[in-house]
């Protein structure tokens, strides 16, 4: 007879705070439904209580791995939105800090799977060269930290976010995990009226289930973590 296996949501099997049920016949894995909302922080309701530049901040704490790219995404919206035209050397610069991003993300994952299977070496060999991309990027987000502390306040997409008309825009890139999706409406005020987010993860966490089924009771750490959801981005 089949029994459940509750699996979360915070438990040494899982690198994010989600709840896994887990159906089980003997040791072979029958079924797996998942539950999220367990890091929730309400930053889409936030963003619309604030203006443009402060949701330029606000937006990069929706996940710790893929800050600059949420960022991006959001900016390319406002952008769209004021009709900005973004100069050549400013986007190929986008484009390589996003390639950055990609590059310490999956090495992050790489490093946290070999040590779920116990491959120490490549744990450690991972991490640091994950150490050399970080570097860079932290040189490039503390040139962004003083750019925002200058009086006329200018950030990665300009200091006209305040000059929104009505209207609304999406925007759209290639995040870490998969295709990251803004929406913004706007009212012809400072303040966003809506701001809605569709992360990769969102799309991604239902291939659990469907990665687990006839499995091995074993294998079901390392199933979810090749997923690498991210429960942040998921939760906004």
């Amino acid at each position: 007879m089949p029994y459940r296996i509750p699996v979360g949501p915070f438990h040494p099997a899982l690198e994010e705070p989600y709840k896994l049920s887990v159906s089980c016949q003997g040791e072979t894995i029958q079924g797996v439904t998942i539950e999220v909302g367990f890091s929730f922080r309400a930053i889409e309701l936030l963003a619309q209580q604030r203006n443009y530049i402060q949701d330029v901040t606000l937006v990069e704490r929706v996940c710790g791995i893929c800050s600059g790219v949420h960022t991006l995404t959001f900016c390319m919206a406002a952008e769209t939105l004021a009709g900005l035209v973004v100069p050549d050397r400013a986007r190929f610069i986008r484009v390589i800090v996003g390639e950055l991003e990609r590059l310490h993300s999956h090495l992050l994952w790489t490093g946290i799977a070999a040590e779920d299977i116990g491959f120490q070496t490549m744990f450690m060999e991972s991490f640091a060269l994950r150490e050399r991309v970080m570097d860079v990027l932290e040189s490039v987000r503390l040139i962004e930290a003083a750019l925002r502390k200058l009086p006329e306040g200018p950030t990665r997409a300009g200091a006209v976010f305040p000059i929104i008309p009505t209207g609304e825009a999406t925007a759209r890139s290639e995040a870490p995990r998969g295709e990251l999706f803004y929406y913004l409406a706007s009212d012809g005020s400072d303040t966003p009226t809506r701001v809605k987010v569709r992360t990769p993860s969102f799309v991604n966490i239902p291939s659990i289930e469907a990665m687990c089924g006839r499995q091995n009771l074993a294998v079901l750490p390392l199933i979810q973590a090749s997923v690498d959801t991210c429960c942040s981005c998921t939760d906004r």
